[in-house]
């Protein structure tokens, strides 16, 4: 993400990760477009929008340069929520990337945010906001993860219900060539939070930056990183929980498949970088223990490159053909489509009829009334509102 010539290398960049394929995917014949695109407003290479609790007028815009925009009752704020682009560093898939709040925010006042450091780590930093500011002289780092290469960062960051923080990372990238997969086997490695994606407790405890819950599925595993939830992955770029707390993760491929992966429980191992869709990429057999993605879909001029995850559609003034769906989207095919799966894990796919206006979508959010949000690399953000 980023201006043209990054914006291409990026689209080249992001349009990989990938996974076992569903054998069980159906589909289903495209809807009517019963809703349609709204602009909220333009930025500036815009990757996130989230939602302060506490807060029913605002959004807060996460700009992949190392800004944070608040959007109160539609209009953009002078006064920037954050601005940290000195310390960020801005290329590829590099930048500011994630933003989340803490449960209890509007006590503690506490929000978090990922992004790539000049060093090309991935940080994790916790800040205290004062108002729609989150006060620099508060910043402490939570989590720094080294990284080989520039590419391949994820960066998404949630809290789920259980109040633990969910931090999606990439497998650290490709290399200069751009086409190497996985080059030391991080995405494998329970050893490395590469590759992964992690459950913490981001709040300090004593001596300890954070803490590692005890119900994480490998805190007992010798020579395992006791924060990694999954693993497998290779760049989950955007993901995000259901109302049924499922978690959603679109990762992107390499050179042929995107998928969807979709989880209940943790201790998955999604299959990167032995299998790439419904691809063998490794060996004559693929192990067994890997988790089949709900879905996944060859590169194409109709289904696209690059997969942009989205969210499970609770905004009950979109058409109830789409509520209660999955909803995503793809970088270099920009149209909206859904996903759903029924109690025996077939997955439906389908398509709405909307394109997202100058294509190129680097994000689809929702905020705390399901109101949903699509970013575009060129700046522009849409609200999806019924037709």
């Amino acid at each position: 993400m980023g201006i043209l010539s990054t914006s291409s290398r990026w689209l080249l960049a992001a349009a990989v990760a990938g996974l076992v394929s569903a054998s069980s995917v159906g589909s289903a014949a495209a809807a009517t477009a019963q809703f349609k695109t709204q602009l909220l407003g333009t930025f500036s290479a815009p990757v996130a929008v989230v939602q302060p609790p506490g807060a029913p007028t605002d959004v807060w815009v996460v700009q992949k340069r190392g800004q944070i925009i608040v959007v109160r009752s539609g209009s953009a704020q002078a006064t920037k929520a954050l601005d940290i682009a000195s310390t960020v560093s801005y290329d590829l898939e590099q930048g500011l990337l994630g933003l989340a709040f803490a449960p209890d925010f509007a006590a503690s006042h506490l929000a978090y945010v990922t992004y790539t450091d000049t060093a090309n780590a991935l940080v994790l930093a916790e800040y205290q906001a004062s108002g729609s500011v989150l006060d620099t002289s508060t910043k402490r780092v939570v989590l720094t993860i080294p990284k080989p290469y520039a590419d391949h960062n994820a960066g998404t960051i949630r809290f789920g219900a259980d109040g633990y923080l969910y931090i999606a990372v990439g497998d650290g990238g490709t290399g200069p060539t751009g086409n190497a997969a996985d080059p030391f086997g991080n995405a494998q490695n329970l050893g490395s939070l590469l590759g992964k994606m992690l459950r913490i407790n981001p709040r300090q405890s004593r001596e300890l930056a954070y803490t590692v819950p005890s119900s994480n599925p490998f805190v007992t595993k010798p020579g395992a990183r006791g924060e990694v939830w999954h693993y497998g992955l290779r760049n989950p770029w955007k993901w995000s929980f259901g109302p049924d707390g499922a978690m959603w993760i679109g990762d992107v491929g390499l050179e042929t498949h995107e998928e969807i992966d979709r989880a209940k429980v943790g201790g998955l191992n999604f299959g990167w970088r032995i299998m790439e869709g419904s691809r063998l990429r490794e060996g004559k057999k693929a192990p067994s223990g890997l988790t089949a993605p709900t879905y996944s879909y060859r590169h194409s001029s109709k289904e696209g490159c690059a997969i942009t995850g989205g969210v499970v559609v609770a905004d009950q003034s979109l058409p109830s053909t789409i509520r209660g769906k999955y909803i995503y989207s793809d970088f270099c095919v920009a149209t909206i489509k859904t996903i759903t799966v029924n109690s025996s894990g077939k997955a439906t796919v389908g398509t709405t009829g909307v394109k997202i206006p100058g294509g190129m979508p680097t994000s689809i959010d929702a905020d705390l009334s399901g109101r949903i949000y699509v970013s575009t690399l060129g700046g522009a953000i849409y609200r999806l509102v019924k037709r």
